[in-house]
């Protein structure tokens, strides 16, 4: 969608739950110019909090398309109640 080349490493972890695996993408050419597409990053230069009002007050299929992304990158839910956790 950028159009920017890539690498991408798997980087495991072993937890008391069990093994955890990471991914890191490194961007050696354009990294600030793909930062500033995808709004990680505003005009200024900044590190941008929180996403964009287009995502967030989207249609149902983009908020659930954010909310995914969210979790899937680092996230996790959980139930105060109870001793499990997604």
């Amino acid at each position: 969608y950028f159009q920017r080349e890539a690498k991408i490493s798997q980087i495991s972890r072993q937890t008391p739950t069990g093994v955890v695996n990471r991914y890191e993408v490194l961007v050696d050419r354009g990294a600030a110019a793909l930062a500033l597409q995808s709004g990680l990053l505003d005009r200024r230069m900044h590190i941008v909090a929180g996403l964009a009002p287009e995502i967030v007050g989207g249609s149902i299929a983009q908020i659930k398309a954010a909310w995914r992304g969210a979790f899937i990158a680092h996230g996790a839910i959980s139930d105060p109640g109870k001793a499990s956790y997604l």
